[in-house]
């Protein structure tokens, strides 16, 4: 699974990735800041094996 990278921008800048907050079997869990109105943020991803799965289960 790919890792964003401290520093790392998303949505043309909108976001800031600034660490991993952690990371289990469904995806992974970012800390970042909102460029707009400078918030600290999670930001959860899902794997690509839960992603491509036709119906994920929810929790």
């Amino acid at each position: 699974m790919q890792l964003w990278q401290p520093n790392q921008q998303l949505q043309d800048g909108k976001f800031t990735i600034q660490k991993v907050l952690g990371g289990g079997g469904y995806g992974v869990t970012y800390l970042a800041t909102s460029k707009d109105t400078n918030d600290i943020v999670a930001i959860k991803t899902l794997n690509p094996i839960n992603q491509s799965q036709s119906s994920p289960r929810h929790c």
